[in-house]
């Protein structure tokens, strides 16, 4: 049998009877906890909470949202089981939804500071097959910064976008 090692639990409410975790959390404010059971891994609380508060586990493909759209919030009586689907559309609909932009995006593979050097390699006239080159991304990776498909909330004064 697994040995049981008690923690306390820190929480702060607030006036929307949320209760605030303290403890850690994922990038984006969502409470986290590490369990072992044999492995040891990182776990959202909140799909822990839910789960026994449902009484089973939670599918995979399901979600443990927030009816007070709180991300560190723990309360049981906040928490319910929705799909991805149901929980962004949610979040659009509120009014939460926040587009990464740039370098936010976990996938991105320029800076800022290297988009605004290839625009200004842009405005320079250098062949955009030589810049893919100088920055390791492809052509076409340079053609949708130049036609504003990607990096368009990066304005650079005096430089003319082609394009969309």
């Amino acid at each position: 049998m697994p040995k049981s090692h008690p923690k306390i639990i820190i929480c702060t409410v607030n006036e929307k009877e949320c209760w605030l975790w303290q403890g850690n959390k994922t990038k984006v404010g969502y409470p986290k906890v590490t369990v072992h059971d044999p492995k040891r891994h990182t776990v959202l609380l909140t799909r822990l909470i839910l789960s026994c508060k449902l009484g089973r586990l939670l599918d995979r493909t399901m979600q443990a949202c927030h009816t007070c759209d709180n991300p560190p919030c723990v309360n049981p009586d906040h928490l319910f089981e929705g799909t991805p689907l149901y929980n962004t559309r949610d979040k659009i609909t509120k009014g939460r939804a926040r587009y990464l932009q740039g370098e936010e995006q976990p996938a991105s593979k320029l800076s800022k500071k290297e988009v605004l050097q290839i625009k200004k390699l842009l405005k320079q006239n250098l062949p955009q097959k030589q810049i893919a080159s100088m920055f390791c991304i492809s052509q076409q990776h340079v053609s949708d910064i130049n036609t504003n498909r990607k990096w368009k909330h990066l304005l650079v004064e005096g430089y003319t976008y082609y394009g969309h």
